[in-house]
C-alpha cells in the first residue's frame, strides 16, 4: 500500500528487507541512510531497534515515519491504528451479541507497542464498563508458525458453559490459530484482520500509508521547527454476513 501510494506522488520507493529481528533493521536503516536516503518509514518488528540510532539519523536530516507497530518517541512521528477505539467498538459488537465473559488474546514473547496498547485498552475498557475480563496469553513463536496446541484446553474447560464468551484477538493471526479449537459458545473477534467468518477492526491501510507521506512532508518543510507528532487513525469493522 505504501508503494501504491508513492507511486501516485511520484515518490522512489526503496525496500529494505530488514530480515526478522530489530537488530537486522538497525543495519538496514543504517545501510539506507548511508546511501543517501533521506526519508524512512519504518514498520519495526520490535523493541530491539537501536534508538539512540535513530536519533542520530534524525540529526543528521534523516526524516522519519514509525508505522503501526512501534511508538517512536520524540525523534520521529507514528502513524497507526486508534487502538482504544478499536477495543471500544469491539466489546460493543460483543456486548450486543450476548457475550458474558470477555477474553483478550494476548501473545507471550512479542515485544510490540502496538499489541501491548491493545491489551491495556481491553483492561480499561472492560473495568470502565465493569465486564468479566481475563488474558489469555499464546506463545508467540509457536502462533507464527501456526504449530502447537498451545495447552489451552484447562482455560475453556474453566469457562461457563452457561454464558457466551468473547476471544478477543490482539491481532488477526491470534485469532486464527484458535478457529476451530474453542468451545461452542465462544466467539470471536479480532483487530487487524483475521478470517472472514469473524468479526474484525482492520487497519485503514491506504489512509495510513497516505498519513505517512504527509508526516514526512511536514517534517521537510518545517525543518528545525519540527517537533513529533502522533497520527491515531479510526479503522474498520467488518461483521460476517449472518
Amino acid at each position: 500500500t505504501i508503494c501504491d501510494e508513492a507511486g501516485k506522488r511520484g515518490v522512489l520507493t526503496v525496500l529494505e528487507p530488514g530480515g526478522d529481528s530489530g537488530e537486522e533493521q538497525n543495519r538496514a536503516a543504517f545501510r539506507l541512510a548511508a546511501a543517501g536516503v533521506r526519508s524512512i518509514v519504518m514498520w519495526g518488528l520490535d523493541r530491539r531497534l537501536d534508538f539512540d540510532l535513530f536519533r542520530r539519523l534524525r540529526v543528521l536530516g534523516v526524516n522519519q515515519v514509525f508505522f503501526d507497530r512501534i511508538f517512536p518517541g520524540n525523534f520521529a512521528d507514528y502513524v497507526g491504528l486508534d487502538n482504544r477505539a478499536a477495543l471500544e467498538t469491539l466489546i460493543d459488537c460483543a456486548e450486543k451479541d450476548g457475550a458474558g465473559d470477555f477474553i483478550f488474546l494476548d501473545a507471550a514473547g512479542l515485544d510490540v507497542d502496538s499489541q501491548r496498547e491493545r491489551r491495556e485498552s481491553f483492561i480499561a475498557v472492560c473495568r470502565k464498563r465493569k465486564l468479566p475480563h481475563r488474558i489469555l496469553e499464546l506463545p508467540w513463536r509457536e502462533v507464527a508458525r501456526e504449530t502447537g496446541n498451545y495447552g489451552c484446553g484447562d482455560f475453556f474447560r474453566a469457562l461457563s458453559p452457561k454464558r457466551s464468551a468473547a476471544l478477543i484477538g490482539g491481532n488477526g493471526q491470534l485469532a486464527h490459530v484458535l478457529t476451530g479449537r474453542v468451545p461452542a459458545n465462544c466467539r470471536f473477534y479480532t483487530v487487524d484482520g483475521g478470517p472472514p467468518e469473524i468479526t474484525s477492526y482492520t487497519q485503514p491501510m491506504r489512509s495510513m500509508a497516505q498519513a505517512c507521506f504527509a508526516a514526512l512532508d511536514r517534517q521537510r518543510k518545517a525543518g528545525a521547527r519540527w517537533t513529533a507528532r502522533d497520527y491515531r487513525l479510526p479503522g474498520e469493522l467488518h461483521r460476517p454476513a449472518r
